[in-house]
């Protein structure tokens, strides 16, 4: 019989190491979509309080539920991934400030960005040379989060989804404070995103639970 599989790991260091999906009955993004407390800027604030802290201590996000299962895989753009089945909108939003690292980068010019995008956020195959986004969402949301990572992210009308707001106020926070953060660093801006990325890598931790496919009737 197939077991549960319990553990403890890097927000980053989870991407490097598999590709994700979202199985279609999960909702779509919805971090900040609450009046008053905003999930996204107090995760900012969390990590942003453990990189002043220059400490080596783990922070502790939370936990993230997976599954292998082919249950999940409706598509073959689906096939090999981890399916999140809890733990979705925490995973989206450290993407999103990975992207926002990656782009604080590139507008000044230095390479790092791309090792950036290398290494967390998308590869491209190498015959169509597409990107290959190591995060896929639901149907909803997959293609802007795409525009996110390409940057061609367009214009939202009134006809949008939620979630499409959502995840374009997400977007513009943490690039907002990455800009911020950086600013404020001189000379020593580069160091200070390396920091960020140390951290999301090594000591932002969740605990990961990967559950045992359905069992199958003969």
């Amino acid at each position: 019989m197939s077991k549960y599989t319990i553990d403890s790991v890097g927000l980053g260091a989870l991407l490097t190491q598999r590709r994700f999906g979202v199985p279609t009955y999960q909702r779509a993004f919805a971090w900040g979509s609450g009046e008053g407390r905003d999930e996204v800027e107090d995760f900012w604030k969390d990590l942003e309080q453990a990189v002043a802290s220059k400490s080596d201590e783990a922070y502790f996000l939370g936990t993230v539920v997976l599954s292998d299962s082919s249950d999940y895989v409706e598509t073959l753009s689906a096939s090999g991934r981890s399916f999140i089945i809890d733990g979705q909108q925490r995973l989206t939003t450290a993407f999103l400030l990975i992207l926002a690292i990656r782009d604080a980068f590139r507008k000044r010019g230095d390479s790092r960005g791309d090792d950036i995008e290398k290494r967390y956020i998308a590869s491209r195959d190498l015959r169509t040379r597409e990107k290959e986004s190591r995060l896929r969402l639901g149907a909803t949301d997959n293609d802007f989060l795409q525009s996110l990572i390409e940057g061609t992210r367009r214009s939202l009308d009134r006809r949008a989804p939620q979630s499409h707001r959502l995840l374009a106020k997400a977007m513009d926070f943490l690039s907002g404070q990455i800009e911020v953060h950086t600013a404020s660093m001189g000379d020593k801006w580069a160091d200070r995103l390396v920091d960020w990325v140390d951290l999301i890598h090594e000591r932002a931790l969740v605990i990961t639970v990967t559950v045992p496919p359905s069992p199958t009737l003969s």
